[in-house]
């Protein structure tokens, strides 16, 4: 009786038509079928243009024959010059993830120097539509080597970044980016004099966390994933959602600011992450009072638009607006107010 092996096994090598050593030579590179595409030729060739493009992905992802960040960029440039022309949208989107997987694979070393090319990497995130959920390590990656400006992209560019990920990223924001302001804010001896009415964060914590904000979430599963924060986090966070949700109806509305309903969404879950530190901190009172006044503020100014609304709306039914008809050159027209 034959012991059983670890051989990756396929249909062709159980029925003895295919030779282990054919089978341990695949490509790292996965197929993938274009149901759309016209069936090949009888020869079973491909377009050369793809099969360059293929060959350029493998040297990108074999570590032996790219060892410089120069070289990688060379490399990386020939491929998304040439993917763009030779590839369709997700065979190029499947292959820049598996080079940002790769790239991740490369830093799990931690006897071996950091290899990241930041410039390429950008270039891959912000034209290749990659799915943040194809690569879910290397948002990871680029936390650990502290690359705002890769993270940032990243939540730009990734519209399905897992919640347990996006909770990462905010945290990220606060510890990195309000941290640094907070300590020049303290070198220099400089503080806002209006507290109550500024923003608790600085312009470029907010700018950052109005993006991450602004990502779909599960309000449901992320509340645990928010229960990783530390309470000064918490509160740091819970204080900008307050200063959104107060300034709401003055705040300029763009795609890159949070909704009213946005803002709630993530008041809610965030107290119920630490709904009993909120209750028991004395800081936490404080806040948790003002909050409640400004959801009141926002019910009665909602309640008071919809009060506007039926009042025009009345106006709108017992106005009769004249309909302009069709009348002939000389005619007597009989108009009724």
């Amino acid at each position: 009786m034959s012991s059983s092996t670890d051989q990756p096994g396929s249909l062709a090598s159980l029925l003895g038509t295919e030779s282990s050593a054919a089978l341990s030579t695949q490509s790292r590179i996965p197929v993938t079928l274009d149901w759309t595409e016209k069936p090949k030729t009888k020869d079973g060739s491909t377009t050369p243009h793809k099969d360059e493009v293929e060959s350029i992905v493998e040297e990108m992802l074999d570590p032996t024959k790219v060892k410089t960040l120069l070289h990688f960029s060379r490399v990386c440039k020939a491929f998304l010059e040439k993917s763009q022309t030779d590839l369709d949208l997700p065979s190029r989107t499947l292959l820049a993830s598996l080079i940002l997987n790769n790239i991740t694979d490369r830093n799990k070393d931690e006897t071996k120097k950091h290899f990241w090319p930041k410039k390429s990497l950008l270039r891959i995130i912000e034209e290749c539509n990659v799915a943040a959920s194809s690569c879910p390590s290397f948002l990871l990656s680029a936390i650990e080597m502290r690359d705002l400006e890769v993270v940032k992209s990243c939540v730009e560019h990734m519209q399905d970044i897992p919640d347990n990920i996006l909770t990462k990223v905010l945290q990220f924001f606060i510890r990195h980016i309000q941290g640094t302001s907070n300590g020049s804010q303290e070198s220099t001896g400089t503080s806002s004099p209006e507290t109550s009415t500024a923003c608790p964060v600085s312009t470029a914590c907010a700018q950052c966390l109005n993006k991450a904000l602004c990502c779909p979430f599960n309000d449901t599963f992320i509340v645990d994933s928010l229960r990783q924060f530390s309470f000064d986090e918490a509160l740091v966070l819970l204080r900008y959602l307050h200063f959104l949700l107060s300034t709401m109806p003055a705040s300029v509305q763009d795609d890159s600011t949070p909704t009213l309903n946005i803002v709630a969404d993530w008041i809610s879950a965030l107290l119920d992450a630490h709904f009993t530190q909120l209750i028991l901190s004395p800081e936490a009172r404080v806040l948790l009072a003002e909050l409640a006044q400004s959801v009141q503020m926002q019910e009665s100014f909602y309640t008071e638009l919809e009060a506007v609304k039926t009042i025009l709306q009345s106006f709108k039914d017992s106005v009769l607006v004249p309909v302009k008809q069709t009348s002939g050159s000389y005619s007597i027209e009989v108009l009724t107010i």
